[in-house]
């Protein structure tokens, strides 16, 4: 009787320990993906390319996307300059 508790109780906390464990990994995984869309689809430094939506910054309380890294270090550099351009 007691051995058949102690493998109950063994099962018990080993399925718990993998139940946590499978929660805790889930927390830890970050997310890539914008938690918002650009208000332009095309790029406001070169208007011809598209928008990486993973080069973004938030201007006026808008999410401004731009076609590559340098783009947007340059509007970060002067945004009044560019605002113009954003329609």
């Amino acid at each position: 009787m007691k051995t058949m508790l102690f493998s109950v109780l063994s099962c018990a906390l080993l399925l718990g320990g993998l139940a946590y464990a499978g929660d805790h990994d889930e927390k830890k995984s970050p997310t890539t993906a914008p938690t918002t869309k650009p208000v332009n689809t095309m790029c406001i430094m070169h208007p011809e390319d598209p928008v990486d939506n993973r080069e973004t910054i938030t201007y006026e309380g808008k999410v401004i996307g731009f076609c590559c890294e340098d783009c947007k270090h340059d509007f970060e550099k002067d945004p009044k300059k560019y605002a113009a351009r954003m329609k």
